[in-house]
């Protein structure tokens, strides 16, 4: 009878202790679980991290060429209209000849 009573004692201690090993057994499944989701958040934070670094950098060079683009445009006009005044000012100050007046002979 002792012994049986031990034996139960024994028993029931080992299927405590199954019960809590399979509870820590599913602890670190969850929490191998959450470490894959948080593995797979913090690789699509940094992939977003860099797609936003390369639009930005990309975003500037669109801006620079656009300025280069831009200031050559106006450099060109500045041009045209600095050759057209002075195009103008050399037919003004060129030297007119007198006409002569024409008498008609009858």
């Amino acid at each position: 009878m002792e012994r049986d009573k031990t034996q139960l004692e024994r028993e029931k201690a080992q299927e405590e202790r199954y019960k809590r090993l399979e509870l820590i057994a599913e602890q670190t499944l969850r929490a191998a679980e959450g470490a894959q989701e948080a593995a797979r958040q913090v690789i699509n934070f940094r992939t977003s991290y860099w797609a936003g670094v390369a639009v930005q950098f990309l975003a500037g060079v669109a801006i620079l060429v656009g300025a280069i683009y831009t200031n050559q445009a106006n450099v060109m006009v500045a041009i045209q209209t600095t050759l057209a005044a002075v195009q103008s000012v050399k037919e003004a100050s060129a030297r007119v000849p007198v006409a002569t007046p024409v008498t008609l002979e009858q």
